[in-house]
């Protein structure tokens, strides 16, 4: 498990549904349409959201996210 200080500030829609233990697809629609339980910010055409936010949430297990990459 990472320390929050570890994560960078923002992390993408799809490391956090990871983190929320919710599909990507959910994700991106709670992100589209208001609902999403984080702090989304706009950075360029990129949506990211505030890894503080997530943590303040106090459900979610900050794994680290920086290698999304699955092994067998």
């Amino acid at each position: 498990m990472s320390k929050l200080d570890d994560l960078p500030l923002t992390i993408t829609v799809a490391q956090s549904a990871d983190l929320l233990g919710i599909s990507r697809a959910k994700a991106f629609q709670l992100a589209r349409d208001g609902g999403f339980p984080g702090r989304i910010v706009r950075i360029g055409r990129e949506n990211r959201v505030v890894t503080a936010s997530l943590a303040d949430l106090g459900r979610v297990s900050l794994t680290d996210t920086h290698n999304t990459e699955k092994t067998p």
